[in-house]
């Protein structure tokens, strides 16, 4: 939210953490929002500690404002090209 990078930003608590998954087919573009949920650690099946997640569906945004970003509209530029 600030203009500014604080120096020690990796000593800011993390408060959530999402995965945003957004497709584009042309003319349709949908955007997809979970909420990464972590219940610790576990071992596979491999033997291997890793770490235990759970995604929830969170809402997305629906500002009526257009959402734009460094791969808005890849598809169409990546055609038109």
């Amino acid at each position: 939210k600030d203009s500014e990078v604080p120096e020690n930003w990796k000593e800011i608590p993390i408060e959530k953490e999402v995965l945003i998954v957004n497709l584009d087919f042309g003319e349709i573009t949908e955007m997809l929002m979970y909420e990464i949920m972590r219940k610790g650690k576990q071992v596979n099946s491999s033997g291997i500690l890793v770490d235990h997640i759970e995604l929830k569906e969170a809402p997305v945004m629906t500002s009526g404002e257009a959402v734009g970003g460094r791969f808005t509209g890849l598809y169409k530029k990546f055609i038109s090209a």
